[in-house]
Order: structure tokens, then sequence, then C-alpha cells
């Protein structure tokens, strides 16, 4: 039996987004309301979110975890190139967001976009080593971890993706 491909997206991608909030924050609110409008694939629940979300933008700056909270309900609507194009503002906004680039990774994927897919993975890993590297010059003035204790959701999402682009995908990849 196949993996079921919203159950790797939840768990490669969009776990690690759930984490940046807490329960007083706006942001949080509106995510939330977002999610039920909009989670159950349907043109209703769809429009509902659409319109809570444009109701978002037109009262002052959106936080843009709300914009990626609406890129994933457009993910699961399967309307791959909204979700594309609210992630690039995203990214515009906080171009470090791992939880992002993992998403339009996984937009890219999908689509079988798989040349801007490679250039998302390269801006990732970069962040990736920045940040490991940042990680490393912490642990010097500390007992640094075993490699095998770090938990680097990044890199593993990175490794899958690379594996499925050279193995399932190759024939297609040019």
């Amino acid at each position: 039996m196949s993996p079921n491909p919203l159950a790797l997206f939840a768990a490669l991608v969009a776990a690690p987004f759930t984490e940046s909030f807490s329960a007083e924050d706006d942001a949080f609110v509106q995510v939330s309301a977002l999610f039920q409008a909009g989670w159950k694939p349907s043109s209703k629940g769809l429009e509902k979110s659409q319109a809570l979300y444009r109701e978002l933008r037109e009262d002052d700056q959106v936080d843009p975890r709300v914009s990626y909270a609406f890129a994933m309900v457009q993910m699961r609507n399967l309307k791959y190139d909204e979700a594309r194009r609210l992630l690039d503002e995203v990214l515009a906004a906080r171009p470090n967001d791992m939880a992002a680039r993992r998403t339009k990774i996984w937009v890219l994927t999908i689509t079988q976009s798989y040349t801007a897919a490679l250039v998302e993975m390269e801006k990732l890993a970069k962040n990736l080593a920045s940040e490991n590297h940042a990680v490393k010059n912490k642990s010097t003035q500390q007992s640094a971890p075993a490699p095998e204790e770090i938990e680097n959701p990044s890199a593993e999402f990175l490794g899958r993706v690379m594996g499925f682009i050279d193995g399932p995908a190759a024939r297609i990849v040019a």
C-alpha cells in the first residue's frame, strides 16, 4: 500500500509550521478560521476560506503565517498555482522560512516542475547549512549532541524529495 500523499505532506511540511504559534496569537486565530473554513475539499469551503482571506488582507498587513496557511488550504483543494503564488509572497516576506520553502518544493514536485523544485531545494540546503553552522558555533560553548540525536525535518525532506526526483521522476526530469 502506497503512503497517503496528504499524510506525507503533514509529516514533512506542515507539522513544523504549527510550532510557531501560541494560543493568544492573532495569527493563530486567523489560521484556525482559514483551516476550519477550507480544509475539507469542497467548492463551498474553498469559497468561504477565500472570502475570509480577502477580508483579512483588507484589514491590514497579513501575517505571512496566515498566507502560508491559506496556501495549504489552496493545496488541499488542488489549487496549486494559487498556492505557489501565496508561497512566493510568504518567502518574499520571510526568505529563511524553511516550512514555507519545503511547502513550495512540495507544490513544485506535485506539479512536476522539477527544475524549479531543484532551485528551491538548493535555497533550502543553503538555509540549512547556515542554520547548522550557527548551531555548531553555539555548541562549542556546550557539549554538542551526537549527529544521530539531531532532528532536522528540512534535511529529511530534502533527502526524500531528492530520492523521488532521482528515482521515480528521473525519466521525466531533463
